[in-house]
């Protein structure tokens, strides 16, 4: 009788297994890693004046801004037409970067005929400077240091009346290097004067024309 219960028991049906909800599954999440940017990209950005697509990472930031001067030179002229016509359609009677560290016009001989001791090579080296036509400042003549024309040393700057030098457009008409297709495209707001860039003050004339912080602004400043 006892076994037959135990047959019977055995042949009952047994409850299916309770089924708990499984997690749905997640895809894991890795940091997006970019697009490493090659050296012609890099040296095209800087000598074409062209934004960056993000922020370098270190190797490609020590690429961007320390690539030697004969590799610069060979990355300009392999590329050179085609930055420049690109450049002068959308930025008429201005060039990039690249134009004036390797093709505006030579420091003058005058220069080394002045200042002996620099030799030959800074012929080579820096372009001519803009003329300068007004404002008060004086300038260290005997460095032939210059961005984009601008002569970047001086003892000192006239915060009332700084520097100002002939405009871009100006100085490619005086080397007579406007292009005939640009200059039609230029307007008297081009050759206009233009002012030594702040950058290249001396800190104590920059922070003599540096603005009155207001009440509110020294607040916040004390509270920082």
């Amino acid at each position: 009788m006892v076994k037959q219960r135990k047959e019977q028991q055995s042949r009952a049906p047994t409850a299916p297994p309770i089924q708990r909800p499984r997690a749905p599954k997640t895809k894991k999440k890795f940091a997006p890693r970019h697009q490493p940017l090659g050296r012609t990209a890099l040296l095209r950005a800087r000598l074409a004046d062209t934004d960056l697509p993000r922020e370098l990472t270190p190797d490609e930031s020590f690429v961007y801004w320390y690539t030697r001067h004969d590799l610069l030179a060979a990355a300009w002229y392999g590329q050179r037409d085609e930055i420049l016509a690109g450049w002068i359609a959308a930025h008429p009677g201005t060039r990039p970067y690249g134009w004036w560290l390797f093709d505006a016009p030579r420091t003058p001989r005058a220069f080394i005929v002045q200042f002996p001791t620099w030799g030959e090579w800074v012929l080579l080296k820096f372009h001519a400077p803009r003329t300068q036509v007004g404002g008060r400042g004086e300038r260290i003549e005997h460095r032939p240091d210059v961005e984009r024309g601008f002569p970047t040393q001086w003892l000192a700057v006239d915060a009332g009346a700084p520097p100002r030098f002939e405009s871009e457009a100006a100085y490619l008409k005086r080397h007579a290097l406007l292009e005939p297709s640009e200059e039609k495209h230029l307007h008297a707001s081009d050759f206009e004067t233009e002012p030594l860039p702040r950058r290249f003050w001396p800190v104590a004339a920059a922070a003599a024309a540096a603005p009155t912080p207001t009440p509110e602004e020294k607040e916040i400043r004390d509270d920082q």
